[in-house]
């Protein structure tokens, strides 16, 4: 388990992105692990949609959970792949993050309808192994993918991230309702430090269009989803 940390986002449109990545490419440095890649991620909710309310609702408390993995990476033998079961809390503006690596069937993450009872057993079999405490009645609610570009801030060691292509993949139908993939207009930068910083590449960032504000992956897709699509 990590300690809470401080968590901004800066949210702007997409057609801003290759400004949004200039500037960040000038100020800050590349990850050196994990440059850039994709992310896929299954979250996991009751039929009520607690975790959407929360987050819809302004809630200072927020949980979330999720299966994650990244395509292209983490293959195993025998058609298996890695992937991480996490459950992220979030107080205000600080998150804290709990993560644990398992093994689980390349096809079921990647394809499986989200009906499939499997994807629940994956979640609650693992959090079992890990020592994880869950609620007893989530689901598997919707699949979101996105393009993920890592950098470190040379001056103050803050992580940053900077998201786009933003899409829904699978829906479950039986809990939302399932009107085929959606792709968000716009991007995230992500910024994530112990102590609150001030960064010298903010400015451009405001300039370039973008603004701070609290932003979920989660509620931005489910809520287009109810809604009938994104305005």
């Amino acid at each position: 388990m990590s300690g809470y940390v401080r968590e901004r986002k800066f949210i702007g449109p997409s057609v801003r992105a290759d400004l949004c990545l200039d500037i960040l490419n000038h100020y800050c440095l590349p990850d050196p692990r994990h440059p850039e890649g994709t992310i896929e991620s299954i979250y996991f909710d009751d039929h009520g949609l607690t975790a959407y309310w929360e987050k819809m609702d302004g809630n200072c408390y927020k949980r979330k959970y999720r299966i994650r993995w990244y395509p292209g990476t983490g293959l195993l033998p025998g058609g298996q792949r890695e992937a991480y079961l996490e459950i992220k809390n979030r107080v205000v503006n600080a998150r804290e993050k709990q993560r644990a690596l398992f093994a689980v069937e390349r096809g079921l993450l990647e394809e499986a309808d989200l009906s499939d009872p499997r994807l629940q057993s994956a979640l609650y079999d693992n959090a079992f192994a890990a020592g994880l405490r869950i609620p007893g009645d989530l689901v598997p609610t919707v699949s979101i993918r996105y393009r993920r570009r890592r950098y470190v801030c040379p001056h103050t060691g803050s992580r940053v991230c900077f998201d786009t292509d933003l899409r829904t993949g699978r829906i479950n139908g039986d809990v939302i309702p399932e009107i085929g993939p959606i792709t968000s207009s716009l991007v995230v930068c992500e910024v994530k430090s112990a102590i609150h910083n001030e960064w010298e590449w903010a400015g451009s960032l405001f300039r370039a269009g973008l603004k701070l504000s609290s932003f979920s992956k989660y509620g931005e897709m489910v809520h287009a989803i109810i809604n009938g699509g994104l305005s």
